[in-house]
């Protein structure tokens, strides 16, 4: 339900390069495809829209009044993917 809601917006005539310079894709979006391609690539294709990656998995608990990012497991099997894959 959530990229049937996210592919109608990306395909709406008022979603263009015009307006909008990129867009932050999660990683369940970017394995998706919007009218039969990767969304990376109709993004770009299509829109003139350029994609990026969402890739932190959030701030950890704070510490000494510090919040540092979490550890990104898997990170360089995702960039890999997202770069071989799926054109981002």
């Amino acid at each position: 339900l959530v990229h049937e809601m996210r592919t109608r917006i990306i395909t709406s005539p008022a979603f263009t390069s015009e307006h909008i310079l990129a867009a932050i894709l999660f990683e369940m979006t970017m394995d998706r495809e919007v009218e039969g391609m990767p969304t990376a690539d109709f993004l770009w294709q299509h829109k003139g829209i350029v994609p990026f990656l969402k890739i932190d998995k959030g701030l950890a608990d704070e510490d000494n009044h510090v919040k540092v990012m979490k550890p990104i497991p898997g990170l360089d099997e995702l960039l890999h993917r997202a770069v071989e894959d799926k054109h981002i």
